[in-house]
């Protein structure tokens, strides 16, 4: 399976969201340089959670991206 490209990243206290074409994956922490809008996720940090897209609604998806 082809690693996925990172669309965006979003720092959160506690967490970094990592935006892929079809989901959210959150991991602790904070990003380091490690997750690069544009490359492909090809990290070995396994996710604690995995949103989909497809089951969001616009206002969670503005919580994530810091807008809400």
């Amino acid at each position: 399976m082809e690693a996925m490209e990172v669309i965006d990243v979003y720092n959160h206290p506690g967490a970094t969201i990592v935006e892929l074409e079809d989901r959210y994956d959150f991991f602790g922490g904070r990003n380091c340089g490690a997750f690069i809008p544009g490359k492909p996720l090809a990290t070995p940090a396994v996710p604690y959670k995995e949103l989909f897209k497809a089951n969001l609604n616009s206002v969670i998806e503005r919580m994530i991206k810091g807008e809400a």
